[in-house]
């Protein structure tokens, strides 16, 4: 649950509002003084490695990372988790989020395991190599 305590910026002490910042589904305080916002994230993640076919012809599917996420490498849909989530709805907001349902994504393809672009973050590295395991 949000932390509903909260009442005053820490940065300029203007009274928080709680408001919609990135999507309007997901409050969180923020300052309508000096743009603050205290994102209420717990910072866990859900991410989906999303496959289709079968050895040795499996794909995956990754989507290009904007610049400022991940110097525009290619990845997994997903995303934090926000407070109150629920993993497997958290897991269908940031698929159809990064995946372009609800947003839109500038390039996405299906990926032969034998054959990855540089992935963004290892840790998705990890993920596929487990897979291929």
């Amino acid at each position: 649950m949000p932390n509903t305590d909260l009442i005053f910026c820490p940065r300029c002490a203007a009274r928080l509002e709680w408001r919609g910042v990135e999507y309007p589904d997901v409050l969180h305080p923020a300052c309508s003084a000096c743009g603050f916002v205290l994102w209420q994230n717990v910072k866990p993640s859900v991410e989906a490695l999303i496959v289709r076919g079968d050895p040795p012809h499996a794909e995956v599917l990754l989507g290009r990372q904007s610049a400022a996420r991940a110097n525009g490498g290619w990845g997994m849909p997903g995303g934090f988790l926000n407070a109150g989530d629920r993993i497997e709805a958290a897991l269908i907001r940031e698929c159809r989020r990064e995946m372009g349902i609800e947003i839109l994504i500038d390039d996405v393809r299906w990926f032969p395991l034998d054959d990855l672009p540089e992935l963004a973050l290892d840790i998705e590295r990890d993920a596929i190599e487990a897979l291929r395991r």
